[in-house]
């Protein structure tokens, strides 16, 4: 029993422990988080301190004043569930107090400091949440009555969910309500939410209020009562933003929404005025009393900032906001009278380009009825700026000096044109404008065109510029020649760029930037363009050649006048200028209204160097043949001492006019150059292929390069019996049947050729002057080489015993007839035939190759023959399988031979150097010569006694029968060890030196190579005995200790957990016995 509970005890304090660590280690992993920004409190805050309970911070200790400075001051710790989870954070930008927020709490906190950035956020969801937070006039009223540490958590939590989703029961009523459908409206920025009332005649700015005293009269469209209205106004506001308003009463209130072009009239209730909006408010006549207008704010703004401390990398980002609201307000009064005077302006325009006309002047009459007459009186006058505003230069009201012309009466005004500006029609249109309590009214010839109910005018008036057709004819010629074009240029394509300016110009410089109009001329076939038709005002024209034709160059191009010729001498830069003024009713060209414009033709000259294919040898007095595109023009030229040639140097001029070598020799076009067969390559050279080139870049020489000449083609011929294709003719046939076969190289394609062949006597070497000894063949080449067969068939009297030789001769029809190659050499054995003679005898020699013990036939070996009397190596040649070899064709006579070569493992007999043999003078019994070779390898296989298995690193000795070493050899990997080239005769092996591990064997062993052979496949074979080993007395002999792993703690830990198995297993099994026993 006592042991029992002695067990009991252990295994509570086991649990006890187990509890304890599970306990500890929930506290600790729910505090990791929390003690990061808790630790170290004292040490790394001791520069804050809490001023009050709602967690406000200063600076203290710190050395700057806050005021001054944009900056962050780090407040108390707040602590959620018993833990410090953030703190109150104060944060001044711009010399503004803001309440800021962390805006990740897994970060490190802020320190107070001034090493700060800010930037905006458009977060929609951020904006709400510091719409509705602490501190907002729009704030959640959950906030109420709550502590300050409570508001900064709810705000953090709230900022983190939306920004990492971190959530928190805490915050679930202020997220709802921030995030519900009701409060779905739109949150602008802070500079939006701005909301200013401006004058939209004046564009004075009213800011937030604006006093309604004055008024027109006027006459409503819809209703046509006779109402008092105040000024036009504009809500300047964003797009979005807007107020509301309640309509006073015994007002109307019209509203001109953004993009309509009617007023909509509010006669009671709430409206909307938008941002963009124009409105006014209206009354009766009759009616007198003032009106208060007050509105709900805008639209409210938000903007959401985040704060960095650059002073560690790491901090976490703090958030603030700014919530700001407009609102409007007016106050209108109906009492009171006021004259009203009305305003007129005017601007004049070119009724073309629309740009403004000055110097303009216009005269604005009163016109008064009296009876059935109107009295008429000049009460102001007005002229026009360079910009076409009207500037009141005479005034019996108001705006004299100005560009509007004030104070204005009631009444009606005759207005029209007086002068003109220069180089305008006079506009003859007179308008009317009439000022009354409903407004202006404007009307040109009794037709109104402008009202205005805030009397105030202007009158939007034109000119017409004097104008008249213009045609401008341009001809394109050469300058050279005056007229038509050179070489293969052409007159057409030329493009001509003519702009016109409504102003007048002396000079090029003097032009604007860019043309009233402009237009692209391109020259036809015959050279011309121009402009037909064209209805141009006064002014400047100027024509550029801005592509000159195809050959011609576009700098310096001639201007001249078509009616004298004479160059024109004010155009500058390759741009002719020209005024076009008024001549009565129309205009006209001074300088008339055709023009010649001449290009310079490109002009450029060639050169090339004649070489040699083969050596790269210069080629002189080659003479060639240059000749344009349609052969009008050529000349001949001749290369010079160095092989070459160029038309700079020479005086050769094509094209027409006066020659001047500093432009180039040949105009612009294609041209080819044409070898021309002559003394320096009569007969060597082949003619090259003729070369076309291009002349297309002014004063340059095209370089042609090396043109290299071919050598001639290459012949070479071989000769043969043209029925049995030897080299022999039999004397006894009545004719002789030859066939030369000539191969051509280097032959020209397309070109006729003709082989001229005669049979020439080698003795003599004079042609044989017999019929059929000489023969013709034509053909035309296909290929640069070519193969074609003379034949020849003349009587064979009086040519027995002689040698024939075949003289070829190659002839180019295409170079007249020109010898180009020939084979002819009296001694040259392919073209020489024979008259058959006497067959001779010829005989053979046959060489026998054995093994001198064996027997065997040796392949391989390698004999030479040669002829005794001059010692001439006739031939070599191997022995087959059957060891035989044979030389044949022999003339009878003496020979010798050498064995140049002996099998593998094989010596020579070194007694025998050459083996005499004679061949007779009859064929029928051939001699046949034995030659045997001795084998002189001696092989040993070394293996293991008990197994058999091969042995390497044996050494062993060969010894002759004098007891002399004559050479060593160590076993390999697969136990062989070899002597070689031993003699025939007896010897002795020993072995010197054991493999390791193995008894060395004292045993001399006795081979006869004279009798026998000891290959591979059939070795000395010695044996070896490993070496038996004996255990040292002071050594037992026992196995090494395998490691058991003690020092793995892993392995200790098994262990362990193997103990405590079995442990537990015998307390459950001791207490079964123990409760069996009891019971």
């Amino acid at each position: 029993m006592k042991r029992l509970y002695v067990y009991k005890i252990l295994l509570a304090v086991l649990l006890a422990v187990c509890v304890a660590g599970v306990v500890f280690y929930h506290r600790f992993s729910t505090r990791s988080s929390a003690d990061e920004l808790y630790a170290g409190e004292k040490s790394r805050h001791t520069d804050v301190k809490a001023t009050s309970t709602d967690g406000i911070a200063d600076m203290a200790g710190y050395e700057i004043s806050y005021e001054d400075v944009d900056c962050i001051l780090s407040g108390d710790v707040v602590f959620y569930n018993g833990m410090p989870y953030t703190r109150h954070y104060t944060v001044h930008k711009d010399g503004v107090e803001y309440r800021a927020y962390c805006g990740d709490h897994k970060k490190n906190e802020v320190k107070s400091t001034d090493k700060v950035t800010f930037s905006v956020t458009n977060d929609r969801l951020l904006q709400k949440a510091f719409l509705y937070g602490p501190g907002s006039e729009y704030a959640w009223s959950g906030f109420k009555g709550v502590s300050a540490d409570h508001r900064q958590l709810i705000m953090t939590l709230t900022l983190n969910y939306i920004r990492h989703g971190q959530y928190f029961d805490v915050i679930d009523e202020f997220y709802k309500y921030i995030s519900e459908t009701k409060r779905d409206e739109i949150v602008l920025q802070g500079d939006q939410a701005d909301i200013e009332i401006i004058d939209d005649g004046s564009k004075e700015n009213y800011g937030n209020y604006v006093s309604l005293k004055d008024y027109t009269g006027y006459v409503d469209k819809k209703t046509g009562e006779k109402r008092r209205r105040t000024r036009i106004m504009r809500c300047k506001a964003d797009a979005e933003n807007g107020v509301r308003i309640s309509v006073p009463a015994d007002t109307w209130l019209h509203i001109r929404k953004s993009g309509e072009k009617e007023f909509t009239i509010h006669k009671t209730g709430k409206v909307t005025i938008m941002g963009g909006d124009r409105f006014f408010f209206s009354a009766e006549k009759a009616h007198k009393g003032t009106g208060t207008v007050k509105s709900g704010k805008g639209i409210p703004g938000v903007t959401v900032y985040t704060v960095d401390s650059t002073q560690v990398d790491d901090d976490q980002q703090l958030l603030f906001g700014t919530v700001a609201s407009s609102s409007i307000s007016m106050d209108i009064e109906w009492t009171g009278e006021k004259p009203v005077l009305g305003k007129f302006s005017l601007h004049k325009t070119d009724r073309d380009s629309g740009a403004g006309v000055g110097e303009a002047l216009y005269n604005i009459e009163m016109e008064v009825k009296n009876g059935t007459q109107s009295l008429r009186t000049l009460v102001a006058q007005i002229e026009t700026d360079e910009n076409g505003h009207g500037i009141v230069v005479m005034s019996e009201y108001g705006g004299l000096g100005t560009y509007e012309i004030t104070d204005m009466p009631f009444g009606t005004y005759r207005i029209y044109e007086e002068r003109a500006p220069y180089n305008y029609e006079r506009n003859s249109t007179v308008a009317q404008l009439v000022i009354n309590e409903e407004g202006e009214f404007l009307s040109v010839d009794g037709k109104e065109v402008s009202t205005s109910t805030e009397l105030e005018i202007s009158w939007e008036t034109w000119d017409k510029v004097i104008s008249g057709k213009i045609d401008l004819s341009i001809y394109k010629q050469d300058a050279e020649t005056g007229d038509k074009s050179q070489g293969d240029a052409v007159l057409s394509g030329a493009e001509f760029t003519v702009n016109y300016y409504r102003n007048f110009y002396n000079s090029v410089d003097e032009l604007p930037e860019k043309p009233d109009q402009s237009w692209t001329l391109k020259t036809d076939d015959s050279g011309k363009c121009g402009l037909e038709d064209v209805v141009l005002q006064t002014g400047t024209i100027t024509v550029q050649e801005t592509k000159a034709p195809e050959g011609y160059k576009l700098v310096n191009s001639i201007f001249k006048s078509a009616k004298d010729g004479n160059i024109i001498k004010d155009s500058s830069d390759g741009i002719y200028l020209d005024r076009i003024e008024q001549d009565g009713d129309t205009v006209r060209l001074v300088n008339g209204y055709e023009l010649v414009v001449g290009n310079h033709v490109v002009r450029g000259d060639f050169k090339f160097k004649k070489v040699d294919a083969e050596d790269g040898t210069v080629i002189a007095n080659v003479r060639f043949l240059v000749e344009n595109s349609d052969g009008t023009q050529s000349a001949e030229i001749t290369t010079d001492a160095n092989g070459e040639y160029s038309s700079s140097a020479d005086d050769i001029w094509f094209g027409d006019g006066k020659p001047d070598k500093t432009k180039g020799s040949l105009p612009y076009g294609e041209y080819t150059l044409t070898e021309l067969r002559c003394d320096a390559n009569k007969g060597k050279y082949k003619s090259i292929a003729p070369i076309k080139f291009k002349i297309d870049s002014d004063e340059c020489v095209f370089d042609l390069g090396d043109i290299v000449d071919e050598r001639m083609p290459e012949i070479e011929s071989v000769a043969k019996n043209s029925e049995d294709g030897s080299k022999f003719i039999d004397p006894d046939a009545e004719t002789a049947d030859i066939t030369d076969t000539v191969s051509m190289k280097g032959l020209d394609i397309g070109h006729r050729y003709k082989l001229s062949g005669s049979v020439v006597s080698q003795e003599s070497g004079r042609p044989l002057g017999a019929d059929g000894s000489t023969s013709e063949k034509c053909f035309t080449a296909d290929a640069e080489e070519m193969t074609v067969d003379v034949n020849f068939r003349f009587s064979t009297d009086s040519i027995s015993g002689s040698a024939l030789v075949c003289y070829e001769v190659l002839t180019d029809e295409d170079y007249e007839g020109e010898v180009v190659a020939s084979h002819e050499d009296v001694n040259l054995a392919s073209q020489t035939v024979y008259t058959k003679e006497k067959e001779k005898i010829r005989g053979s020699i046959s060489v026998h190759k054995t093994d001198d013990i064996l027997e065997t036939p040796l392949a391989d070996a390698e004999f030479t023959l040669y002829r005794a009397s001059d010692h001439e190596k006739l031939m070599t040649k191997k022995t087959d399988k059957a060891g035989s070899v044979e030389f044949t064709g022999l003339e009878p006579g003496e020979y010798y031979i050498k064995e140049t070569r002996t099998p593998k493992g094989y010596i020579a007999d070194p007694g025998v150097n050459s083996i005499p043999v004679s061949v007779p003078e009859s064929a029928d019994e051939p001699p046949v010569i034995n030659v045997k070779n001795h084998y002189g390898m001696v092989h040993i296989l070394k293996t293991d006694q008990e197994d058999g298995s091969p042995l390497a690193g044996a050494v062993f000795g060969i010894y002759d029968d004098r007891g002399a070493l004559i050479a060593k050899a160590e076993s390999e990997e697969n136990g062989q060890a070899v002597f070689y080239g031993l003699a025939r005769g007896t010897y002795s092996i020993e072995e010197l030196a054991a493999p390791e591990g193995y008894e060395k064997t004292d045993k001399k062993i006795q081979i006869d190579t004279s009798k026998n052979e000891y290959t591979m496949d059939d070795p000395v074979i010695i044996t070896n005995q490993k070496i038996k080993e004996h255990p040292s007395p002071d050594t037992p002999n026992t196995p090494d200790t395998p490691d058991t792993g003690d020092r793995d703690p892993v392995s200790k830990v098994i262990l362990l957990m193997c103990f405590a198995v079995v442990s537990v297993a015998g307390i459950v099994f001791y207490r079964k016995k123990f409760t069996g026993e009891s019971k």
